[in-house]
């Protein structure tokens, strides 16, 4: 194959993601994408974060997964 273009598709296909939402899945998903050096926007149209009284739960196979 050719280097020059093994080298064009190497590089990352996505540089900016907007991510609507900063719930857990949101946050989470910004911090995956910023470690492989992506830029990311977080969008929340509530003006602060306050408790919701609800409980998060994972299972012990969730704490064995790759990072």
């Amino acid at each position: 194959m050719n280097t020059n273009l093994t080298q064009k598709l190497s590089k990352h296909i996505v540089e900016k993601v907007a991510i609507v939402g900063a719930g857990p899945g949101g946050l989470a998903a910004a911090i995956a994408l910023r470690s492989q050096g992506i830029e990311v926007q977080v969008y929340e149209k509530a003006q602060e974060f306050r408790p919701a009284g609800t409980g998060l739960g994972l299972a012990p196979n969730g704490l064995n997964s790759p990072n």
